[in-house]
Order: structure tokens, then C-alpha cells, then sequence
């Protein structure tokens, strides 16, 4: 058997006491508040970023994939029937680069949620992801974010600070 010394009970108890103190800044660091504008933000990011990732196939199509479509798709044959590859190509092109830039309003909401301001801002995004997503899921997303920054209302902050923009006066 060991016998206990002063020194070993002193060093039992700094250990105890340094082992709260690591325990307390554990759980005072874990007390992250999510809030619903954090929530909505998040959920218009994913979602824009789903619809880029769904319309950049709109960008690279090629000529084996049209005639692929044309041989199996009989809608496809209807849309296509006086088109060249060519011109196919082109409309894809342009609808997937509208789409890419329409869906980069609900990352603009998104961060603007994740930050609280701008209200209006996060709104739009929201509103502007629910109408013209590309994807079902996306459309989802955007809804519940639309919804927790209407019911966040008061969350965000009023103004909008943009004086970074402004030149700084010259003494």
C-alpha cells in the first residue's frame, strides 16, 4: 500500500480544480446559440449552391449528349425538331447562365441572414429561391429559410453599415 503525503493530496486537489476549470471552459465554449436568421442563412446557402450545381451541366453540353437526346426523348425531339446542335447548345447555355446568376441571390440572403442584417435582403434571397430554383429540394430549402427569417423579424438589425464603400476624406 501507498502511503498518502501531504504533497500527493495537495497535487489531487490541483488536479481537481484544474480539471473544472477545463470542464466549466468546455461548457461555457458549447454554448453556441443557434439562432433562426443562422438557420435560414444556412439553408438559402445549401440551396443556392444546389441550384448552381444542378445548371452547370446546362453550361457543358455537347453534341454526343443532344443526339443522345434526340435518338431516347421524344419530348426532346418536338423541342429540337428544327434546331441545330449548335443552337441548342447556345439556348442552354444562356438559360443556364440566367439560372446560375438568379440563384446567387439566395446566397446573397443566405449570408446576409447568417450576419442579421438586412432583412428585406434575406427576404428576397428567400423569395427569390422558393420561385426560381432548379431543384425540388432547393425550392424546400429556400421555404423553411423564407419562414424562419419572416418569424425573425426582430433578430436582425436595421440598418445595413455600408460605409466601406465610402472614400475616406483626405485632411
Amino acid at each position: 500500500m501507498a502511503k498518502k503525503t501531504k504533497s500527493n493530496d495537495e497535487s489531487n486537489t490541483i488536479d481537481d480544480k484544474s480539471e473544472k476549470e477545463n470542464d466549466n471552459n468546455l461548457h461555457q465554449k458549447s454554448k453556441i446559440r443557434i439562432s433562426k436568421p443562422m438557420i435560414a442563412g444556412i439553408l438559402l446557402i445549401v440551396a443556392g449552391m444546389i441550384s448552381i450545381m444542378a445548371l452547370i451541366p446546362y453550361l457543358t453540353i455537347d453534341d454526343v449528349a443532344i443526339d443522345d437526346l434526340r435518338e431516347n426523348d421524344s419530348e426532346f425531339n418536338k423541342y429540337a425538331e428544327n434546331k441545330t446542335n449548335e443552337q441548342i447548345k447556345n439556348e442552354y447555355a444562356s438559360n443556364g447562365t440566367m439560372g446560375i446568376i438568379i440563384s446567387i441571390s439566395p446566397i446573397l440572403g443566405g449570408i446576409f441572414a447568417l450576419i442579421k442584417k438586412g432583412w428585406i435582403i434575406s427576404l428576397f434571397g428567400g423569395i427569390i429561391g422558393i420561385l426560381f430554383s432548379a431543384v425540388v429540394i432547393s425550392i424546400i430549402l429556400s421555404l423553411v429559410a423564407f419562414l424562419l427569417i419572416v418569424f425573425s423579424r426582430k433578430e436582425f438589425q436595421q440598418n445595413i453599415d455600408f460605409s466601406f464603400f465610402k472614400r475616406k476624406k483626405e485632411d
